[in-house]
């Protein structure tokens, strides 16, 4: 390392050769001549490392003169002036370094030094490797840029780097770099900056030839704030999804109220259609009961007399019996999911109705299509199970009859609109049909409800599914049937629901995953 120093007082150009004798592979040279020529000239003819200008007993111009014709050359000040507005001057006319000779020691003097020759060498290494107009945008770049040799110490950081670790460039350059530096995927670390701060860092590092040897190259870029916000943005998620959580059962527990209005009102119904069903069979019992009195008043009661009384009896207590079977079916709680047979709830739906489709002439059309058979049924109710497993979906049984006893009841309804219109005449039958077809590719049961109701017209279709839409009187309608019908099929099933018109009348479609 070969040192000048500019000096003209004997004493620190003694001071600085003890401090300097002491070192290998250093050599100092001294001038004490206020000649800036000879100075220039000197720099010019030898291989300078550093420049140590004593600005005492130079002038303080050498400084800006040696910079503008030596650039590559770093010039360290010595100066016995502690005086802040000096310092500014002498780093903003380029200096390395300003030591205060009375606050300064050998130690310190000499990592000064070192630095200042380290940092040149390395910058034009930097330069030669990188090109100058490359490295000023490295230089103003806002990640921070790090080159550290195989041992891990630093040997070029640029100001963004400096920033990062909130240290100094004599501070950082040439120590190690404090954690492992392994080159391939980028990759996050927490470093301690001088504030004792841990700062969240993302790091890319390379490896490169520079001068010959290998270094690494790291870039960082601080990523606090964004993990912070990331954290926060997580924090806010999850206290949405709580929210989402509440609000989902909150809407599934009114669904649950609504499809109990529905099934209260409807059970209302059946009360009705119930009494209607009871009443012939009940009156049939009391007249058997009666001629069974008047049969022994009249010595008329024997044995047979009474078994065909008592047959008869019986068919109409399990007809009895039955209606309230079905009764209790529909209105029975479940709410575990559970698998079971389209084709046997259905037929339960229709038991419901089945006063209601007799007394207004309404017959019932029912195909179903699978693999194995197709069965076509005309005016009957008796829709038989499929043993083959093809019509068997997953979920609550009583809610599915509650959805096709809604669309059994609205194309009641819109059959009975038709007649009082006068497109049906009165004694003209409606007609439903269901058809049931096992689509094996897609996995799916597709249930087609039609009737000959007249349809439903394009903005109405729109509305068919909102809740409280209705085109029935007021005190006909509450609106929420078909709206509980696709959340029962859509929401509860995962399943479809469509609505179109055809031929005569409307057709609900519903498509529901099949599980044998």
């Amino acid at each position: 390392m070969n040192l000048l120093l500019i000096t003209g007082e004997e004493e620190a150009a003694e001071e600085t050769r003890r401090i300097v004798s002491s070192w290998d592979s250093c050599s100092l040279t001294i001038h004490t001549s206020d000649n800036l020529k000879t100075i220039l000239g000197h720099l010019t003819d030898n291989d300078t490392d550093a420049v140590i200008l004593d600005i005492d007993s130079s002038k303080r111009n050498y400084l800006s003169r040696i910079r503008e014709s030596f650039s590559h050359i770093p010039v360290i000040v010595l100066s016995s002036i502690n005086d802040e507005e000096i310092v500014t001057d002498v780093f903003q006319s380029g200096a390395q370094d300003y030591i205060v000779k009375e606050k300064t020691d050998c130690k310190k003097f000499k990592k000064s030094l070192l630095y200042a020759v380290k940092r040149q060498r390395y910058t034009a290494d930097f330069e030669r490797f990188f090109g100058s107009s490359f490295k000023e945008i490295i230089e103003k770049i806002g990640d921070g840029i790090v080159v550290l040799d195989r041992e891990g110490v630093v040997l070029l950081a640029n100001p963004a780097a400096l920033d990062l670790f909130g240290m100094d460039a004599d501070d950082f350059i040439g120590e190690l770099i404090g954690f492992p530096v392994i080159g391939g995927e980028s990759s996050e670390i927490e470093i301690l900056n001088r504030n004792s701060e841990i700062i969240n860092v993302e790091m890319r590092v390379v490896k490169a030839i520079l001068d010959g040897k290998e270094v690494s190259i790291a870039t960082l870029r601080d990523i606090t704030k964004h993990k912070r916000m990331l954290s926060e943005l997580r924090a806010m998620n999850r206290e949405l999804e709580k929210k989402a959580q509440l609000e989902i059962e909150k809407r599934k527990l009114e669904e649950q109220l609504l499809i109990q209005q529905t099934r209260l009102a409807a059970m209302g119904e059946m009360v009705g259609v119930i009494a209607h069903q009871w009443r012939q069979p009940l009156n049939g019992l009391g007249l058997i009961i009666q001629d069974i009195d008047d049969a022994f008043s009249y010595d008329e009661l024997n044995k047979e007399y009474l078994y065909k009384s008592t047959a008869k009896s019986m068919e109409l207590i399990n007809y009895l019996s039955s209606t309230i079977d079905d009764f209790s079916k529909f209105i029975k709680p479940n709410k575990k999911k559970e698998i079971f047979d389209i084709k046997s709830a259905i037929r339960d739906s229709l038991s419901i109705v089945s006063a209601r489709l007799k007394n207004y002439l309404i017959s019932i059309k029912h195909k179903c299509v699978c693999d194995r058979e197709t069965i076509e049924i005309q005016d009957n109710l008796e829709i038989g199970v499929c043993e083959y497993g093809y019509m068997n979906t997953y979920g609550l049984p009583n809610e599915f009859k509650q959805a096709v006893l809604n669309i059994l009841n609205n194309s009641i309804d819109a059959i009975l609109m038709q007649r009082r219109k006068g497109a049906l005449g009165k004694n003209e039958k409606g007609e439903i049909r269901i058809d049931i077809f096992h689509e094996k590719e897609k996995k799916k049961i597709v249930i087609k409800i039609s009737d000959n109701g007249g349809g439903i017209s394009k903005d109405v279709r729109k509305k068919i599914f909102e809740p409280y839409f209705t085109t029935k009187e007021s005190m006909q309608g509450s609106g929420i049937g078909l709206y509980i019908t696709k959340v029962i099929i859509v929401d509860n099933m995962g399943g479809e629901i469509n609505i179109e018109n055809k031929d005569s009348g409307a057709e609900f479609t519903i498509a529901l995953y099949n599980r044998t």
